[in-house]
């Protein structure tokens, strides 16, 4: 190996080494804050598709404003709440699901879901996550809450690169006008920056560049 393809070898090997250091967190998550659409008055129960990103078993979504029948108006980071999902709209037992893609650049298998909880009356659920090619990654859990407050709920996962998962909230109990409420939904992962990505390409390109001047010249 001649010592041009020897140094960008070793380039492309401490960037690909680096990458931890050089990675940003993405937000996976769509609407993770129920900011859209905006609810007219202090609740509405929007259609089964009328919520982006999210999904429905039962036969709708629905959001409401904060501080609306004693919800509390600040999240666990300090800031305001905004708009919350309530996990049954008119139904018992209903799921409100999201599918999305992790990335194929992603720096780690590692990821981290994160919310808020807020339990309406006594009303429980659960999370859960399943992946297209990892299976069960999360098994349905019990969403932790705290009384009047929201409850900051976290939960690390290990995930597979290009699959597609489907993240669930299921309402417990049966009941048919009260359940747990969620905000500030986000999936963590960590993906290089474009800078990194910029550098990997321009040493693959290098790399090539070099292969095809040694071919040439050994012919």
């Amino acid at each position: 190996m001649r010592l041009g393809m020897r140094f960008v070898v070793a380039a492309l090997f401490a960037i690909v080494s680096s990458g931890a250091a050089q990675a940003m967190p993405v937000n996976l998550i769509a609407n993770g804050e129920f900011d859209s659409p905006v609810s007219v008055g202090s609740f509405t129960i929007f259609p089964t598709n009328g919520v982006p990103g999210w999904s429905t078993t039962g036969t709708g979504i629905e959001l409401w404003q904060q501080g609306f029948l004693g919800s509390p108006t600040t999240g666990s980071d300090g800031l305001a709440t905004g708009q919350s999902l309530e996990l049954n709209a008119n139904s018992g037992n209903d799921s409100i699901f999201q599918l999305f893609t992790v990335p194929l650049e992603i720096n780690s298998n590692s990821a981290v879901l994160s919310f808020d909880a807020w339990p309406r009356g006594a009303a429980q659920g659960t999370v859960s996550l399943v992946g297209s090619v990892s299976g069960t990654i999360l098994a349905p859990a019990a969403i932790a809450m705290n009384g009047s407050l929201w409850t900051p709920n976290l939960f690390n996962v290990t995930v597979t690169a290009g699959e597609t998962i489907t993240l669930y909230f299921q309402a417990l109990g049966g009941n048919s006008s009260v359940s747990p409420h969620v905000d500030q939904v986000a999936f963590m992962v960590d993906v290089p920056e474009p800078g990194t990505l910029a550098l990997l390409v321009a040493g693959l390109m290098g790399l090539l560049m070099i292969r095809r001047r040694n071919r040439s010249a050994a012919a």
